[in-house]
């Protein structure tokens, strides 16, 4: 095999996520999760008053 067929790969170098990304990513999921944990307290409260009221 001679010099010409072989193909070198480009030299990429892969920086870390800055501080700033990371905290805005954990941030973001943060409130995500807290948006979902609202949705499903939502759902439950109607349930919720309705055995209060029947008891």
């Amino acid at each position: 095999m001679n010099d010409t067929m072989k193909q070198e790969k480009p030299d990429v170098s892969v920086s870390p996520l800055s501080g700033i990304v990371r905290l805005r990513r954990k941030t973001a999921r943060l409130c995500a999760t807290c948006a979902m944990g609202a949705w499903v307290v939502l759902g439950a409260v109607p349930f919720l008053i309705m055995l209060i009221e029947l008891i």
